[in-house]
């Protein structure tokens, strides 16, 4: 299977919103908004068209197809971050945050 079809799978799983809530939160205990710092958010389902590729300096590229992502909202200031569905479903959690010099910040 490719990594595309792989990756186009998860939407057959078709998990609710309240799931897609509980994996954030279990990915990341101490979310905060990344521009104001507000501790409140709103979910919902979107879709990337086109099937992800990887070119060979490992960036990701979309030509066709869709891929399922979760946005989250801030409520306070309006910014927005998404998040690839299946790669937030496999990552192993709590998700460690990073220092602009790449190490681990503990939580």
């Amino acid at each position: 299977m490719s990594n595309e079809q792989e990756m186009a799978d998860v939407s057959d799983r078709k998990l609710s919103v309240a799931d897609l809530a509980q994996e954030i939160n279990r990915a990341f205990p101490d979310l905060k908004c990344l521009r104001c710092g507000g501790e409140k958010f709103f979910l919902s389902r979107q879709s990337v068209m086109g099937p992800i590729s990887q070119t060979e300096d490992g960036v990701a590229r979309i030509a066709g197809g869709h891929l399922e992502t979760v946005a989250l909202s801030c409520p306070r200031c309006g910014f927005v971050e998404q998040h690839l569905v299946k790669i937030l479903l496999e990552a192993p959690k709590p998700i460690p945050v990073v220092n602009s010099d790449g190490r681990d910040r503990p939580l």
